[in-house]
């Protein structure tokens, strides 16, 4: 199991990465991949790891573990979620949103 740090890592690599994308649609899938592996990250610190399952049954054990353990974590999840919808409809302002959410969920490993 990779340990906390390594999905903090990798979470900013693809912070670094959407933060010079010049399509914000790549920006804002970067930034949920981000997310997720700050997610993991956090999971990993609970000694839990999901990567190992298929993609629809680790998001469903991540969802279950953040609703039980870490609302705080979902609220985020679901605020980019709203931002990425955004982008979706033309405002792409709403990258640099979602880069100030999961840089601080980040920052707070």
């Amino acid at each position: 199991m990779p340990p906390p740090e390594w999905h903090a890592r990798f979470a900013l690599q693809m912070l670094e990465i959407a933060a010079v994308q010049k399509n914000a649609w790549v920006a804002c899938h970067a930034v949920l991949r981000a997310f997720e592996e700050v997610i993991d990250a956090y999971c990993a610190q609970d000694g839990l790891h999901f990567h190992d399952d298929y993609p629809v049954e680790a998001w469903k054990k991540r969802t279950e573990w953040l609703h039980s353990s870490r609302p705080d974590l979902l609220q985020d999840w679901n605020r980019l979620s709203s931002l990425c919808a955004q982008v979706a409809a033309g405002q792409h302002d709403a990258v640099l949103q979602m880069l100030a959410i999961t840089r601080n969920r980040l920052d707070k490993l």
